[in-house]
């Protein structure tokens, strides 16, 4: 029961990281484009484009990964092994 709830836990923190990386990528961006030159803009914008491509395709890696954690039940198996460790700390 553990390993495959640690695998699915996994499995949606990655989900979860792919739908935030670009987030924070694009902040970094932003600020560095308030460093630089005109010059560099277009080049700039390009890359952005290709964050922002990254947010949806992570938000379609999010959305399967909450279907599928909700479809097998996740959070009632994380609540059943919280409830055998808290039963065996009480012994």
């Amino acid at each position: 029961l553990y390993k495959g709830v640690l695998s699915e836990v996994k499995a949606l923190a990655d989900a979860l990281g792919a739908r935030r990386d670009p987030d924070v990528q694009l902040e970094g961006l932003e600020a560095l484009a308030g460093t630089m030159g005109e010059a560099v803009k277009p080049g700039l914008e390009a890359f952005g484009a290709v964050l922002r491509g990254d947010q949806l395709a992570g938000n379609t890696t999010l959305a399967a990964a909450l279907e599928h954690a909700g479809a097998h039940d996740l959070r009632g198996r994380l609540d059943a092994l919280a409830d055998g460790a808290d039963n065996r700390m009480a012994a």
